[in-house]
């Protein structure tokens, strides 16, 4: 969804504009603060949101292992988690694999197209393991990488995309819309306020779930006491 589609779907809640119409552009760049300072206090309050990034990684000959964060072979922000991915097309698709499965792996330097990637999120850099490696073929993989929303280089124009998981969607814009109310003379309903706080709610639930499972898993795998205890 465009920057600019989330806050006319914003503005026609509180009836600010019809279907079909669009703000000026001051008015859009004031929004956009507006939204980008909303999910800063979302991440505060434990509701991190979180968009897809598309990175496109240069694949080196018989490398095995590429690092990921800041400093690391991809110098982007560390990834929550990867979605997925292809080599070279979306005909080449990749299968995301377990640390067991990727340990199963007997020779990993096996050289070919590479058609299966596991991904260690450690910290402050993951590490994503490649098989097979490539050999002389000049490969690029393009993955789909889910990074919670920190700072405001994420979406810095309200011509930028926002891929959301959908279920953020209608909280984002609920709640957009109460904040852009005053500058319009307008006064949420309460419908809108029930729906954006049962949303706003909903989301931290989901985040509290999905941590506590990380946190879980990880202890299910990790002698107690072991320093190898990761945060993701």
């Amino acid at each position: 969804m465009l920057v600019s589609d989330l806050i006319n779907a914003s503005l026609r809640k509180i009836g600010v504009l019809s279907s079909g119409e669009a703000i000026e552009s001051t008015r859009q760049a004031e929004a956009l603060i507006a939204l980008q300072n909303m999910l800063r206090l979302w991440g505060a309050l434990g509701a991190t949101s979180y968009y897809v990034v598309k990175e496109t990684l240069p694949l080196v000959d018989a490398k095995v292992s590429y690092t990921w964060g800041d400093g690391g072979d991809i110098a982007t922000a560390r990834p929550t988690s990867v979605l997925g991915g292809h080599v070279d097309t979306e005909t080449r698709p990749v299968n995301l694999i377990s640390e067991r499965e990727y340990r199963n792996i007997a020779t990993k330097t096996t050289p070919g197209q590479p058609t299966s990637i596991y991904v260690n999120y450690t910290y402050p850099l993951a590490t994503m393991y490649v098989y097979p490696v490539t050999s002389g073929d000049g490969h690029s993989l393009y993955l789909d990488a889910l990074k919670p929303f920190t700072e405001t280089s994420s979406f810095a124009t309200v011509a930028d995309t926002l891929s959301f998981p959908v279920y953020y969607e209608e909280p984002i814009i609920c709640n957009l819309a109460i904040r852009l109310a005053p500058e319009y003379g307008r006064t949420a309903s309460e419908d809108l306020k029930s729906l954006a706080l049962f949303g706003l709610t909903a989301l931290k639930e989901i985040h509290a779930v999905n941590k506590m499972e990380f946190v879980e898993s990880i202890l299910l795998r990790t002698p107690v006491g072991a320093d190898t205890l990761r945060s993701k």
